[in-house]
């Protein structure tokens, strides 16, 4: 039996999918993502080939990554904005759901996923097509779930747009409990460790640049479990540090403060975060800055790190003297902070 032209669309279509997977399961890489589903919508794909709905699908993907990665992995401020990107993405599946449906009225799955696409632009609509849903499948108790939750937020007055975030997640739970290939945990965590001593070796010989690719590559694999990886931080803003990568090495172990609790790691990030602002680099300074060449908020901020963390080896001094402990066994971390200290007094005095 010979398969017809819209078979061979739908087959077509799913080798799109399986590409665009790669970019979703590996990576988590938008652009490229984005590009091959643009390719993929630029075929001429018949109404009634099921490609459209692959199509959809794929474009509801693009759709939740966006929100992924903006929201969960870049944490940024403006999610109403990264919401709005995403919409563009949810309207493009929902055209191809509303071309399947109309050569295909009476397909449940094909109500069902225009109805689940509008679930985060319209609740009213989505209701109409998950009843339809219900109406030509009326065993299916999925259907049947989904028709009482949207009553169930129409009558509290919910609205989709509030309930975005939602939607997204969902769609981003789904594909990969469908479509990603399940690694062990246990071979992620080998595989940053391995990213993270190699890029420890590397530091260790001065290749600082290299080193980083190390640390990004660790700290990209420690996302995939939600684990914070404080260590990869810290090395990489002392090679940032070294390469005088200044604004970079100073959202690095600005991390690393935000999740240290031990004073000696406290002591040693102020002083680095002081000396980065102040000289610009962890490297001797070529070049010794007047109070002329930093902004007051630069030097207000700098002074800041340095006088906490001088407040630190204070108390930690004074703490382990009660304890008995013999505190010069950390001389060596905290001199250079005394140093500092020193030199900061005199700085501001001479320059």
């Amino acid at each position: 039996m010979k398969m017809s032209n819209n078979d061979h669309q739908a087959e077509e279509m799913q080798e799109y999918f399986e590409r665009a997977k790669k970019y979703w399961s590996d990576e988590l890489n938008i652009e490229k993502l984005i590009q091959v589903v643009e390719e993929a919508a630029g075929i001429e794909i018949d109404p009634t080939s099921e490609a459209n709905m692959i199509l959809g699908r794929m474009w509801e993907v693009v759709a939740s990554s966006v929100v992924v990665k903006g929201v969960l992995i870049e944490r940024q401020e403006d999610t109403a904005k990264i919401y709005d990107a995403a919409d563009v993405y949810v309207k493009k599946a929902i055209t191809c759901y509303e071309r399947f449906v109309t050569t295909h009225p009476d397909s449940a799955e094909a109500h069902s996923a225009l109805g689940g696409a509008y679930w985060s632009q319209d609740f009213k609509k989505a209701l109409a097509e998950c009843e339809l849903a219900l109406k030509y499948d009326p065993h299916d108790s999925d259907h049947k779930k989904d028709v009482e939750r949207l009553k169930n937020f129409i009558e509290e007055g919910e609205t989709a747009r509030d309930n975005r975030n939602v939607w997204h997640y969902i769609v981003a739970d789904s594909f990969v409990d469908e479509n990603v290939e399940k690694v062990p945990v246990e071979e992620i965590e080998s595989r940053i460790e391995e990213s993270f001593n190699k890029g420890l070796s590397l530091y260790d010989e001065g290749k600082y640049e290299e080193s980083i690719e190390y640390f990004n590559e660790s700290l990209e694999l420690a996302h995939k479990l939600s684990r914070e990886y404080t260590k990869i931080w810290y090395f990489k803003g002392f090679s940032l540090g070294h390469l005088g990568r200044k604004e970079e090495a100073i959202d690095c172990f600005e991390e690393v403060l935000s999740r240290v609790k031990d004073p000696d790691d406290i002591m040693e990030i102020r002083k680095c975060l002081g000396r980065l602002i102040l000289l610009g680099t962890l490297e001797e300074p070529k070049y010794i800055p007047t109070k002329d060449d930093l902004s007051d908020d630069e030097l207000n901020k700098a002074l800041k790190h340095l006088d906490e963390g001088i407040e630190v080896f204070k108390e930690l001094s004074v703490e382990k003297n009660k304890n008995g402990q013999n505190y010069m066994s950390h001389w060596r971390s905290c001199e250079t902070l005394q140093k500092i200290s020193l030199w900061k007094k005199l700085w501001i005095v001479i320059v």
